[in-house]
């Protein structure tokens, strides 16, 4: 490998921890964001029951997101 190839290898590893970086923000905005919703709903009177047959999903795995986030960051 040549000093150059390593430079670009090393340029490479360090853009794909920004992407990581980039994306694992946005996870977490998605996260508050889908927690928001099921809490709008909760304040509507909806049950977690409910809410997971609209979104197909289990009434734990509602309860989980509806608590998985605890506010703004």
């Amino acid at each position: 490998m040549t000093p150059e190839d390593a430079t670009v290898l090393a340029r490479r590893v360090m853009d794909i921890g920004d992407d990581i970086a980039e994306l694992t923000a946005q996870e977490e905005r998605l996260a508050r964001e889908r927690a928001g919703i099921i809490q709008m709903f909760r304040q509507d009177g909806w049950s977690l029951g409910k809410i997971a047959t609209a979104m197909g999903l289990s009434r734990s795995r509602v309860a989980q997101i509806a608590g998985s986030v605890t506010g703004p960051r």
